[in-house]
Order: C-alpha cells, then sequence, then structure tokens
C-alpha cells in the first residue's frame, strides 16, 4: 500500500507548489487531516480523494462525522469496552445511521465493481477479498507491485470463524479511519511544531532525506527504513506527545517481568491476559486546549525544493 500512500502525499505537496506564492500559510492541523483522510480513503475504503483541492468533499465530511466524539459517544466506546454483551443486549452502535450507511455504501459499491469487472487495486479492500475467497489470487502480480511472499500467502490462509461479509470489511475500513485520522494528523502537527521549535534538528532531519533523494531521487518503502534519523524525530515526538491516553495489548505466551529495584515483585503475565499501559504524558492528551493551541498553529513555510 506504500505506493498508493506515497500518491496522497505527492498531492500534498503539489496542492501547495501550485501555488507559486514565495510564503505559504498553513493551518497545520486542516492540511494534516486531509492528508490523513485522503491515506485511509486510499488504502482502506479504495477510494481516490483529494480533500485538499476539494475541501468539502462527501468522504472528509463524513469522516469528520464519523471521529466527532461527543460525551455520548465516549459512554458508549466506554460500555463496548467493560461490557462488551452490551451491544447485543440493546443494539446500540458507535456511529450515526447516516455514517454508517455511507461507509457501508462505499465498501459494496467498491467490491461489488471488483468482482464483477476483477479489478485489481493493491489495497486493504484486496486483501480481504482474498481472505474471503481463502486462496491468493494474482499472487506474481502483487510481489512484482512490492509485497512480500510469504505474507501475502500468510494473510490469504489465514482461518476465519466466519465467512468474511461486506459488514466485516467495512468495520475493518472505519478501524482505520477511527484509529489514524486524529492520531495521525496531530502526530504531524506535534513534529511540525517541534521541528520549528528547533532548527537544529530540522536542518538534520532535512539532510538526511537528502542524502537518500541525491543516492536514488525515488522513496520507496526500504528507503524510508532506512532513515534513521527520521525514525528518532518521530519516535521523540511521539514521547513528548502521545496520540492516545493508553495503550492496550493481549498477552501472546506467558511472561514475567523480573523486578529490577530491591522490595519489589517479579509480575507475571498470563497467555490472552489483556495489559493496558499509560501514555508518558497522558494528562496531556486530555487538556483539549493544550492540543487546540498547538495543532492550529499558523506556520510560514518558504517554499523550498521538494524534499
Amino acid at each position: 500500500m506504500f505506493v498508493l500512500m506515497t500518491e496522497c502525499a505527492e498531492n500534498f505537496v503539489q496542492h501547495f507548489l501550485k501555488k507559486d506564492e514565495d510564503v505559504v500559510t498553513i493551518e497545520m492541523k486542516d492540511a494534516f487531516t486531509r492528508l490523513t483522510n485522503d491515506v485511509i480513503a486510499t488504502i482502506a475504503f479504495g477510494v481516490t480523494v483529494d480533500s485538499l483541492e476539494n475541501p468539502t468533499n462527501e468522504f472528509y465530511l463524513m469522516g469528520k462525522k464519523a471521529t466527532n466524539t461527543t460525551f455520548f459517544t465516549n459512554l458508549k466506546l466506554l460500555s463496548y469496552i467493560m461490557i462488551p454483551n452490551i451491544k447485543k443486549l440493546i443494539s446500540i452502535t458507535l456511529f450515526s445511521k447516516e455514517v454508517g450507511a455511507f461507509f457501508r455504501g462505499i465498501i459494496d459499491r467498491t467490491v461489488k465493481v471488483r468482482e464483477e469487472q476483477g479489478i485489481l487495486r493493491r489495497d486493504m479492500v484486496h486483501l480481504l477479498l482474498q481472505a474471503r475467497k481463502g486462496k491468493p489470487e494474482n499472487k506474481e502480480e502483487d510481489v512484482k507491485n512490492g509485497s512480500s511472499p510469504n505474507e501475502l500467502v500468510e494473510i490469504v490462509k489465514t482461518k476465519t470463524p466466519h465467512q468474511i461479509t461486506n459488514e466485516d470489511i467495512t468495520a475493518q475500513a472505519l478501524i482505520f479511519f477511527f484509529g489514524g485520522f486524529e492520531s495521525v494528523a496531530g502526530l504531524m502537527c506535534f513534529l511540525a511544531y517541534e521541528l520549528a521549535l528547533n532548527p537544529e534538528i530540522q536542518e538534520r532531519l532535512r539532510n538526511e532525506v537528502q542524502a537518500f533523494e541525491e543516492g536514488g531521487g525515488e522513496l520507496t518503502q526500504d528507503v524510508l527504513t532506512k532513515m534513521k534519523y527520521m525514525d528518532m524525530v518521530v519516535s521523540e515526538t511521539l514521547r513528548k506527545w502521545p496520540s492516545f491516553v493508553s495503550t492496550d495489548r493481549v498477552c501472546t505466551k506467558p511472561y514475567t517481568i523480573e523486578p529490577k529495584l530491591p522490595g519489589e515483585k517479579p509480575v507475571h503475565l498470563k497467555k490472552g491476559i489483556l495489559s493496558r499501559f499509560p501514555s508518558t504524558q497522558s494528562t496531556t492528551i486530555h487538556n483539549t486546549t493544550q492540543i487546540r493551541n498547538v495543532s492550529t498553529l499558523n506556520a510560514s513555510t518558504t517554499k523550498t525544493r521538494k524534499t
């Protein structure tokens, strides 16, 4: 899916370059939210949108509605976590009927067109359709486009407790939207903010990008994973400005956390137990005033050559 993400990034850059101005003022949160919207739309739902060129497109507006959390939305989400069976008892939904119908309609139309016309597009819908069929198709084409053969085969051989439906595909796509729409945009806002405050770090990061650019010129997934300083900058931004209050993971095998200090006791984690880790600055994420002040910072950027 890296190629699809790269296309969104290219559209993002070209939008501002086409203004042909010496100084472009950008409202960072709005711009980055539109970029994450376009990325999720293309890799999770299989549709192409350009939310900077078409700011009022329906996909973006519905995405805003889906991620616009209210007190009642948070209450329903908490109920899902604390009492999973409550959904079956009183049939409550996390999204409004309008939002649910819109995204289900997109998946239904996408699946129908692809199955009828045999369209191959490397995105999450394609992988889930392969899993539904239970066997890899067009494997040579997928490998040629950058997939790991072993990874692809494992995905499509995964045993599922029931037949994957369009409803399941819609649910998986919405998880992408709900989990990445605001969080990734917020990360990029804080990253831009920190780079503006630390020009020496910005310069070092730019030098790393330019060094790879001069070596080959084309940004690939392999090139990106070799950018060690880029990884350091992103990781440090996440440490200072965590996107979530906490992270939870299910333990896949028994594990013991050994004591490090005198008087401490070992912690035994059983297989299947849910562990929740608080963020380093969880209080920051609750302070919406701080987030709004930083994320809506107007940053003036002088036009430079594309990096």
